[in-house]
């Protein structure tokens, strides 16, 4: 077949497209977004602050997908005035934004004079700090260590783990345990020192993670604390854990915590851990449990 010169039609459909660009399909496709993305935000404002969050939970989640969600978040976040939904909203840009620009915003939030914004913005940037992937209260690691999704947030993280509230000191201690950066598990040890006895607790619990007993002193103290009727079973099944670890040696199966059973009669639960907790402290009350004890102090310094 012989070529053909081009038709009419065609050419000056090329010659449109070529010096005419009224609207480009990627601004079209903006503009939508742009409009619906600004269009839940305002949803998500007017809806009321009731203890079921479902709904407005529902919304964010919505935005959060949005290519320019950030763009909307950070044009209307001077007009949140109700810390609630600044909290929310954090919380979304942690789930969905896991990038260099959300976490730049995450960590600015890091500052907002409400501890619960402060607390909410620390998961999103413990997601995209962590090098490991650890599950549950045991801290169980799943598979080898790998890059994290965004570099250099450590320095963020150790501010929070100085705030002012225990909470979110906590929060970020969670953060930095999972880093697996020297300059925070330095930043860790320094808690064991803390004045709030959770934060003390947490830090001597992530350190096993690291076969560091620095803080077995501080578990055998929790570990007297927790020997009553009715303990902390959150302080009790993450203590059990640790000092599996630390020490290698096992005391049965951890309980699941009594709150979190579906079942109204929890005795065999609240049982469990007292037979535990009990059967820790006669093991380091033991000759084989204070060589132990002296072995890895020693080591830990």
């Amino acid at each position: 077949m012989s070529m053909r010169r081009p038709s009419l039609i065609l050419l000056a459909l090329g010659l449109a497209l070529q010096f005419c660009p009224l609207v480009q399909p990627a601004e079209v496709t903006k503009t939508a977004t742009s409009t619906k993305s600004a269009e839940l935000m305002k949803q998500y404002l007017g809806m009321k602050l009731t203890p079921d969050r479902t709904a407005r939970l529902a919304i964010l989640d919505q935005l959060g997908k949005a290519s320019d969600a950030l763009d909307v978040i950070q044009k209307t976040w001077s007009t949140i005035t109700d810390p609630k939904q600044r909290a929310e909203v954090a919380e979304t840009v942690g789930r969905h934004i896991q990038t260099p620009a959300g976490a730049a915003v995450l960590t600015k939030w890091l500052k907002d004079p409400d501890a619960t914004v402060r607390w909410n913005a620390l998961p999103g940037l413990r997601a995209m700090a962590s090098r490991t992937d650890r599950i549950g209260l045991t801290r169980i690691q799943r598979g080898p260590d790998k890059p994290s999704k965004v570099a250099g947030l450590v320095p963020a993280l150790i501010k929070a783990a100085n705030d002012s509230v225990a909470r979110v000191r906590v929060g970020a201690l969670f953060a930095l345990a999972d880093t697996r950066e020297p300059q925070a598990v330095q930043e860790i040890h320094k808690h064991l020192n803390d004045a709030n006895a959770e934060v003390r607790l947490h830090a001597a619990c992530f350190l096993t993670e690291y076969q560091d007993a620095s803080g077995l002193a501080e578990m055998l103290r929790v570990l007297e604390r927790l020997r009553v009727p009715e303990p902390n079973y959150y302080e009790a099944y993450m203590l059990w854990a640790s000092l599996e670890r630390i020490t290698g040696r096992s005391m049965g199966e951890i309980p699941m915590i009594p709150a979190l059973s579906s079942s109204h009669d929890t005795s065999l639960l609240r049982a469990g851990y007292k037979n535990g907790l009990d059967a820790w402290h006669t093991f380091f009350e033991s000759a084989e449990g204070k060589q132990l004890i002296q072995k890895l102090t020693v080591n830990s310094h």
